[in-house]
C-alpha cells in the first residue's frame, strides 16, 4: 500500500501544479487585455480631450470674431447718429417749416402731382462751387436745397419736408480731388457728404468731364418713368439743355439752381419747370456768418 499510494498522490501533486500553471497563465493573459483595455480607454480620453478642447477654442474664436462684428457696428451707428444729430434737432425743434426767401426766376410748369416719390439732386461742382470754407456746413446747405424745392410742391408741411430730406438722392461732380483746390469743398463738408450718402462721383482731369458724366447719368435717369419725382440740375451751363428736356419729357418734375448768369443759363432755363438764379445766396442764407466770401468762378 506504501508504494501504491505514493504513484497516487506524486500524479494529484502533478496535475495540481500543471492546473496552477494554466491557471497562472490565464490570469496573466487577462491581466494583458485588461491592461490594453486601459491603454485604450487612456487613447480614446485623450483624443475626445483634444477634440473637445479644439472645438472650445474654435467656439471662443467664433465668439470673439462676433463680438468685434458687433463693436464693429456700434461704431458705425454711433458716427451715423452723431452726423445726423445736427439734422435730426434742426428739423424736429421747428413747428413750422422755415419759409425760403427766394422766388423762381423762371417758371415754366408747376409740380402738377399730388405727391412725390423720389427727389433727386445732380450737382455739377465746378460750375456751381462749394467754397473751401471750414465754416459752411452740408448740413445746412442740404435744409435749404430741401426748403427750396418745398417751394415746387402743393403741399410745405413739416411732414413734406422731412420727406424730402428722407427721399434726397444726392450726386456731387467734381474734377479735381485736391482738397487745398480753392473751389473744391473743406474737408468737413466733404466727410459730411460721404456720411449721408451723397455719391461722390470723381471724374477725369480732362476739361469737360463733369459734364460728360453728369449728362450720362442724366441720361440713364430720363429712360424711367419720372411721375412724381423732381430732379433738382445745379448747374448754368447751357450744354444740359437737351438732358432736362429729356427729362420732362419722361415726366419728372425739373428744377433748375443756378449762379444767375443770365447769359449762359437762358436756354436751359427755357427747357425746365422751375428755375431759381440763387446758388451763391443759397450758400450764404446756409454759412453761418451770411457771407460767401469767394466770387463765382469763370467757365
Amino acid at each position: 500500500m506504501g508504494s501504491g499510494t505514493s504513484r497516487i498522490f506524486g500524479k494529484i501533486g502533478s496535475n495540481s501544479a500543471s492546473e496552477i500553471s494554466k491557471l497562472k497563465a490565464m490570469l496573466q493573459e487577462k491581466e494583458n487585455q485588461l491592461q490594453e483595455a486601459k491603454n485604450q480607454l487612456n487613447t480614446y480620453l485623450q483624443q475626445v480631450e483634444a477634440q473637445s478642447k479644439q472645438q472650445l477654442e474654435e467656439l471662443q474664436k467664433k465668439l470673439a470674431d462676433r463680438e468685434s462684428d458687433l463693436l464693429v457696428a456700434q461704431e458705425k451707428l454711433d458716427q451715423y447718429s452723431t452726423a445726423t444729430k445736427t439734422i435730426d434737432v434742426v428739423v424736429t425743434e421747428k413747428v413750422e417749416v422755415s419759409t425760403c426767401p427766394f422766388s423762381p426766376s423762371r417758371v415754366n410748369k408747376r409740380f402738377s402731382g399730388t405727391s412725390f416719390r423720389r427727389f433727386i439732386i445732380h450737382h455739377d461742382g465746378e460750375n456751381c462751387y462749394i467754397p473751401n470754407d471750414k465754416e459752411i456746413s452740408f448740413a445746412s446747405v442740404r435744409l435749404a436745397l430741401t426748403d427750396l424745392a418745398l417751394l415746387s410742391l402743393p403741399e410745405r408741411s413739416p411732414e413734406a419736408r422731412l420727406r424730402l430730406l428722407d427721399l434726397m438722392e444726392y450726386h456731387f461732380y467734381l474734377t479735381s480731388w485736391d482738397k487745398s483746390f480753392r473751389f473744391h469743398p473743406s474737408l468737413p463738408y466733404w466727410n459730411d457728404m460721404d456720411t449721408l450718402g451723397v455719391h461722390l462721383e470723381g471724374v477725369g482731369t480732362k476739361k469737360g468731364s463733369v459734364d460728360m458724366k453728369m449728362k450720362a447719368f442724366l441720361n440713364r435717369l430720363a429712360q424711367h418713368d419720372g411721375a412724381g419725382c423732381l430732379v433738382m440740375v445745379i448747374t448754368g451751363d447751357r450744354d444740359f439743355s437737351a438732358d432736362v428736356t429729356a427729362l420732362r419729357a419722361a415726366g419728372f418734375h425739373t428744377l433748375l439752381l443756378h449762379a444767375g448768369n443770365v447769359s449762359r443759363t437762358r436756354v436751359v432755363e427755357e427747357c425746365c419747370d422751375e428755375a431759381y438764379a440763387c446758388w451763391f445766396d443759397l450758400l450764404a442764407r446756409a454759412h453761418p456768418r451770411g457771407v460767401i466770401r469767394l466770387p463765382p468762378p469763370s467757365k
